[in-house]
Protein backbone atom coordinates (compact mmCIF):
# COMPACT_ATOMS: atom_id res chain seq x y z
CA UNK A 1 0.00 0.00 0.00
CA UNK A 2 1.32 3.71 -0.95
CA UNK A 3 -0.62 6.06 0.83
CA UNK A 4 0.24 9.27 1.59
CA UNK A 5 0.01 11.18 5.32
CA UNK A 6 0.53 14.93 3.47
CA UNK A 7 -2.62 15.35 2.44
CA UNK A 8 -4.59 12.23 4.19
CA UNK A 9 -4.05 13.56 7.71
CA UNK A 10 -4.25 17.35 7.34
CA UNK A 11 -6.98 19.17 9.32
CA UNK A 12 -9.66 21.10 7.41
CA UNK A 13 -9.38 24.70 7.21
CA UNK A 14 -9.97 26.84 10.07
CA UNK A 15 -11.03 30.68 10.33
CA UNK A 16 -7.96 32.42 10.37
CA UNK A 17 -6.59 32.99 14.39
CA UNK A 18 -8.79 29.99 15.37
CA UNK A 19 -7.57 27.13 16.97
CA UNK A 20 -7.76 24.11 15.00
CA UNK A 21 -9.60 21.31 16.83
CA UNK A 22 -7.72 17.96 16.53
CA UNK A 23 -8.93 14.80 14.69
CA UNK A 24 -8.23 11.46 15.50
CA UNK A 25 -8.37 9.21 13.53
CA UNK A 26 -8.99 5.29 14.34
CA UNK A 27 -7.78 2.35 11.70
CA UNK A 28 -8.58 -1.79 13.53
CA UNK A 29 -7.58 -5.37 12.01
CA UNK A 30 -10.94 -6.49 11.19
CA UNK A 31 -10.27 -9.96 9.90
CA UNK A 32 -11.91 -13.89 11.39
CA UNK A 33 -8.34 -13.38 13.71
CA UNK A 34 -8.87 -10.10 15.06
CA UNK A 35 -12.05 -9.41 15.97
CA UNK A 36 -12.77 -5.59 15.90
CA UNK A 37 -11.47 -3.19 18.53
CA UNK A 38 -8.68 -6.02 19.00
CA UNK A 39 -5.60 -4.01 17.16
CA UNK A 40 -6.25 -1.02 17.05
CA UNK A 41 -4.32 2.58 15.43
CA UNK A 42 -5.22 5.77 16.65
CA UNK A 43 -3.72 8.90 14.96
CA UNK A 44 -4.49 12.44 16.71
CA UNK A 45 -3.25 15.33 14.77
CA UNK A 46 -1.81 17.82 17.53
CA UNK A 47 0.20 20.59 15.49
CA UNK A 48 2.34 21.31 12.06
CA UNK A 49 3.57 17.88 11.98
CA UNK A 50 3.21 16.14 15.54
CA UNK A 51 0.87 13.47 16.13
CA UNK A 52 -0.46 11.26 18.87
CA UNK A 53 0.26 7.72 17.85
CA UNK A 54 -1.18 5.03 20.18
CA UNK A 55 -1.09 1.63 18.71
CA UNK A 56 -2.47 -1.52 20.83
CA UNK A 57 -2.07 -5.25 19.02
CA UNK A 58 -3.13 -8.48 20.12
CA UNK A 59 -1.85 -11.89 18.19
CA UNK A 60 -3.93 -13.40 16.46
CA UNK A 61 -3.30 -16.88 18.06
CA UNK A 62 -4.07 -18.60 21.26
CA UNK A 63 -0.92 -17.17 23.22
CA UNK A 64 -2.89 -13.75 22.46
CA UNK A 65 0.45 -12.00 22.96
CA UNK A 66 0.03 -8.34 23.08
CA UNK A 67 1.47 -5.08 22.78
CA UNK A 68 0.94 -1.47 23.59
CA UNK A 69 3.00 1.89 22.21
CA UNK A 70 2.08 5.21 22.14
CA UNK A 71 3.97 8.48 21.71
CA UNK A 72 4.42 11.75 20.05
CA UNK A 73 5.17 10.89 16.27
CA UNK A 74 6.35 13.41 13.18
CA UNK A 75 5.82 13.84 10.23
CA UNK A 76 8.49 13.02 7.17
CA UNK A 77 7.68 13.05 4.20
CA UNK A 78 4.98 10.37 3.26
CA UNK A 79 5.29 9.02 6.62
CA UNK A 80 4.61 9.03 10.76
CA UNK A 81 7.90 8.35 12.58
CA UNK A 82 7.26 7.62 16.18
CA UNK A 83 10.25 7.21 19.08
CA UNK A 84 9.41 5.97 21.92
CA UNK A 85 11.99 5.41 24.98
CA UNK A 86 12.07 1.34 26.14
CA UNK A 87 12.68 1.11 29.77
CA UNK A 88 14.13 -1.67 31.39
CA UNK A 89 14.07 -3.27 34.41
CA UNK A 90 13.52 -0.96 37.42
CA UNK A 91 12.54 2.21 35.32
CA UNK A 92 15.96 2.74 34.00
CA UNK A 93 16.15 4.27 29.96
CA UNK A 94 17.44 1.71 27.84
CA UNK A 95 19.50 4.12 25.59
CA UNK A 96 20.13 4.45 22.92
CA UNK A 97 18.01 2.11 21.66
CA UNK A 98 14.82 3.88 21.62
CA UNK A 99 11.63 2.13 19.54
CA UNK A 100 11.21 3.59 16.24
CA UNK A 101 7.70 3.03 14.19
CA UNK A 102 7.09 3.83 10.60
CA UNK A 103 3.80 4.19 9.64
CA UNK A 104 1.90 5.35 6.43
CA UNK A 105 -1.68 6.23 6.99
CA UNK A 106 -4.77 7.45 4.67
CA UNK A 107 -8.12 8.26 4.80
CA UNK A 108 -8.88 4.51 4.46
CA UNK A 109 -6.11 2.32 5.44
CA UNK A 110 -3.05 2.30 7.73
CA UNK A 111 -0.05 0.23 8.37
CA UNK A 112 3.04 0.06 10.29
CA UNK A 113 5.93 -0.09 7.76
CA UNK A 114 8.66 -1.04 9.90
CA UNK A 115 10.43 -0.96 13.26
CA UNK A 116 13.22 -1.14 15.29
CA UNK A 117 13.90 -1.72 18.96
CA UNK A 118 10.27 -2.15 19.55
CA UNK A 119 10.24 -5.81 21.20
CA UNK A 120 10.02 -4.11 24.98
CA UNK A 121 6.44 -3.13 23.68
CA UNK A 122 4.95 -6.30 23.00
CA UNK A 123 4.83 -9.94 23.72
CA UNK A 124 6.81 -12.95 22.00
CA UNK A 125 4.22 -13.73 19.75
CA UNK A 126 3.12 -10.31 18.99
CA UNK A 127 4.17 -7.99 16.72
CA UNK A 128 3.56 -4.41 14.90
CA UNK A 129 4.57 -5.01 11.67
CA UNK A 130 2.29 -8.04 11.28
CA UNK A 131 -0.54 -6.68 13.43
CA UNK A 132 -0.12 -3.28 12.54
CA UNK A 133 -0.30 -4.28 8.95
CA UNK A 134 -3.56 -3.77 6.59
CA UNK A 135 -5.60 -1.44 9.08
CA UNK A 136 -8.59 -0.21 7.96
CA UNK A 137 -10.12 3.07 8.98
CA UNK A 138 -13.45 3.05 11.40
CA UNK A 139 -15.84 5.54 12.24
Amino acid sequence: MRALVTGALLLGATAANAQPASRTLTYEAVTAHAPSGISRLRLTHIDGDSYAVDLQIVAPNPTRHKGHVQGLATREGDRLLLRAVNFIEGGVVDEPALCTLAIEANDARAQVLGTRHCTGFHGAAASFTEQGRDLVRVP
